[in-house]
């Protein structure tokens, strides 16, 4: 049992092992949203419901990099649209929105994993730029705000909906250098919560998935084995992780489920060995 289990972890991918995942078509006739569907959470996200049944609308600020993404699920047997689409702009939004229900008739899921943490500045508050706060609010806080925002008409007409919020384990415990992303991370909290609220009697469910670090191609394999250490689990997190999260929340066996920030973190945020 456990090696069987061990084999169908990551379930997105198009090898053999992985077809059940395929049969499943949980999403079959479903719209599903992506915001920032070209970054590696974004990617396997878009791939996960796709494989699953689901009409996945990849969506960003690059057409070219939609398109380069688009070409490659399609060699992979996987059909997906895209929407040119500024999170961070209202009438880009609007924009995106309206011609994505008018194209498939309707949103059922959005996921919004836009954002960046400008890790690589690793600045205290008291030295960072406003421009530089503006700019990280305005994608991680007010463009969820914006996108949730807009898609709720199409999904209160339905009386059914899911929106996943992808935060992270630096919003629920700060980190030094990052307040800026903190907040804005922790202030989607706050914001799946009033949702959840407001958006029950339409039968839409709001909820967080916080990743823990998911680590850049590009990193050590030093850098690597620390960031593992930090976990109760000893592994680090990948994208597929994320993507199986939110999956189960956009499913009908979490129907029932709203107002909840699950943490997909290897343990991390737990604190018992993490920084």
């Amino acid at each position: 049992m456990l090696d069987f289990l061990k084999k169908q972890r990551i379930v997105v991918k198009r090898e053999p092992q992985y077809i059940y995942v395929d049969r499943l078509k949980r999403f079959e006739g479903t719209v599903v949203l992506v915001t920032g569907a070209t970054g590696s959470i974004g990617e396997a996200i878009s791939r996960r419901f796709a494989v699953e049944g689901a009409r996945v609308v990849l969506t960003g600020r690059s057409e070219e990099k939609l398109k380069s993404l688009q070409a490659q699920l399609s060699q992979e047997g996987l059909a997906v649209d895209y929407a040119v689409m500024d999170v961070s702009n209202e009438h880009s939004v609007a924009a995106a929105m309206q011609t994505v229900a008018n194209r498939l008739g309707g949103i059922d899921v959005l996921i919004n994993n836009a954002g960046y943490s400008a890790r690589s500045e690793k600045k205290y508050l008291h030295e960072q730029t406003v421009e530089n706060i503006d700019n990280l609010m305005r994608v991680n806080l007010r463009g969820v705000i914006l996108t949730s925002r807009e898609v709720v008409q199409y999904m209160m007409s339905s009386k059914q909906g899911r929106i996943i919020h992808i935060s992270s384990i630096v919003g629920m415990q700060g980190k030094v250098a990052h307040a800026e992303y903190a907040a804005a991370k922790a202030g989607l909290f706050g914001l799946m919560k009033s949702q959840a609220i407001e958006l029950g009697r339409y039968g839409i469910t709001v909820n967080c998935v916080s990743p823990g670090l998911v680590p850049r191609e590009t990193a050590s394999d030093e850098k690597l084995s620390d960031s593992a250490r930090k976990t109760v689990l000893d592994k680090l997190c990948v994208p597929e992780d994320i993507a199986h999260s939110v999956a189960f929340l956009a499913s009908k066996e979490a129907e029932l489920i709203t107002g909840q920030n699950l943490a997909v973190d290897g343990g991390r945020s737990l604190g018992l060995k993490g920084d």
